[in-house]
């Protein structure tokens, strides 16, 4: 600014020192230098021209002359972290950037960059690890073949399972974890000709040597109707130092089959071993020759079931047993069974137990057998196991009621019949004097009996 223009109605200026403060409607400006000689006061209507700092007579070109704020004003500084952009000098050039230039705005902080893929990438999407359209699905292995474990929750990734190991893939040293319930019906009464259920594994060499973990969770609509098949249940074969079945229910399993018939296994060990621990199996099981509840075949000392049960009603014509139907040189450890056992051979070397059908050699303790009745034309029959030939029975019990065809037995803690206990025992003591207990994952109710993953057992009839 060149000029100040100024209209006074009235002004007085007094000259006391070589400097000067104007006041015009309360705004003062600072020092501005001395006032020329022959300074005099204002009249009305004069324009006041600013003092001469140059020498010239003129105040100079482009001076800006800055109002400071009427006195007592607050002057409120700009919030912290507040960028303040100087305009760039009169007459400079600003040059914008070249065409099609992309300018990045930094996000704010703590925002997650999701960085899409290149064009035309083909985004392929996980494996399901649930679907149950009676097709079996494998994507969830071969999508990764070194995987050491493997999630599933369908029954279509289930009879993948069997796939696999149908054709010789052994899971040795890895875990297939089951995350969802499954209904195995559109593998049932409509799947493989009408017989249902192709089991995993194929007899005692194509065998399933890895962990299967049930997670809690349960199975329901196994169904298998082959009176040829050989090995039926489940998984046809476990094998292996670690190989191992945990945590899995079984309920309203429907199985006809040839022999070695279990629900959740045919046969379990061969040599090396398997485990079966936190297991159980409701429904109806027959087949011819050996068959349990649960497991067919036990076989060898490395093999042990543990903390398992089986309601299923049995009948078969070898070694037939609720729980068991031949375990030899094995290890079986608080287990139970209250299913009704039939055995239809009339062959005196054909076994059946309430417990085990066929016991030779294994070790038999802190177990119960508490069926109602137990059906055999064989001599070898008894409450716990029909044949207990160089076997370790320890700490078992075995309901007083039940028959042996039609004959009621007594027994010992120690011997193929078991200790006696009575319904009334067993209703109020949801634990059977102690063998079942929440130390071993059981869960107990007076009045119920013991069952697994938090639930417990409706009594059967011949108990109530």
């Amino acid at each position: 600014m060149k000029n100040i223009t100024k209209y006074l109605t009235t002004a007085a200026i007094a000259v006391t020192t070589a400097f000067v403060l104007i006041t015009a409607c309360g705004d003062t400006f600072g020092p501005i230098g001395p006032l020329p000689s022959a300074a005099k006061p204002a009249t009305p209507n004069e324009i006041i021209t600013p003092p001469d700092t140059t020498g010239t007579g003129t105040t100079p070109p482009d001076t800006t002359i800055v109002t400071p704020p009427p006195p007592d004003t607050t002057v409120t500084p700009p919030p912290p972290d507040t960028t303040i952009v100087t305009p760039p000098p009169p007459d400079t050039t600003v040059t914008p950037p070249p065409p099609d230039t992309t300018i990045v705005i930094p996000p704010p902080p703590d925002t997650t960059i999701v960085t899409p893929p290149p064009p035309d990438t083909t985004v392929t999407p996980p494996p399901p690890t649930g679907t149950n359209t009676g097709t079996p699905c494998i994507l969830w292995y071969t999508s990764n073949f070194n995987a050491t474990r493997y999630e599933i929750g369908g029954a279509d990734q289930l009879a993948g399972l069997a796939m696999l190991v149908n054709e010789a893939e052994t899971f040795v040293g890895k875990t297939v974890v089951l995350v969802n319930d499954i209904d195995l019906s559109v593998y049932g009464r409509g799947y493989n000709g009408g017989r249902g259920w192709i089991p995993i594994g194929r007899g005692q060499l194509i065998s399933f040597f890895g962990v299967f973990d049930g997670n809690k969770k349960k199975i329901t609509g196994l169904f298998i109707d082959d009176i040829t098949l050989e090995y039926a249940g489940l998984f046809a074969s476990v094998r292996g130092t670690r190989s191992t079945i945990r945590n899995l229910g079984l309920q309203d399993v429907n199985i006809n089959g040839g022999e070695y018939v279990g629900g959740l296994a045919a046969f379990v060990g061969g040599g090396v071993g398997g485990r079966i621990e936190n297991c159980y199996v409701t429904g109806t099981i027959i087949g011819t020759r050996t068959v349990g509840g649960l497991i067919a075949w036990l076989h060898y000392p490395n093999s042990l079931l543990t903390d398992s049960y089986s309601t299923a009603n049995v009948t078969g014509t070898g070694s037939v047993g609720g729980l068991v139907g031949t375990s030899t040189v094995a290890n079986i450890v608080g287990c139970y069974s209250t299913g009704e056992v039939r055995s239809t051979s009339t062959a005196s070397n054909r076994t059946a137990g309430g417990l085990v059908g066929h016991g030779g050699g294994s070790s038999i303790t802190r177990s119960a057998a508490l069926n109602s009745n137990i059906s055999t034309q064989s001599t070898g029959r008894g409450r716990i196991t029909g044949n207990a030939d160089a076997a370790t029975l320890a700490g078992n019990v075995a309901f007083n009621g039940m028959t042996i065809n039609t004959a009621i037995t007594t027994g010992t803690a120690t011997n193929h019949n078991g200790a006696d206990i009575t319904a009334a025992t067993i209703r109020s003591d949801g634990t059977i004097g102690g063998l079942f207990t929440s130390a071993n994952g059981w869960t107990t109710q007076n009045g119920r009996l013991p069952g697994l993953f938090g639930e417990t057992v409706e009594l059967p009839e011949h108990l109530r």
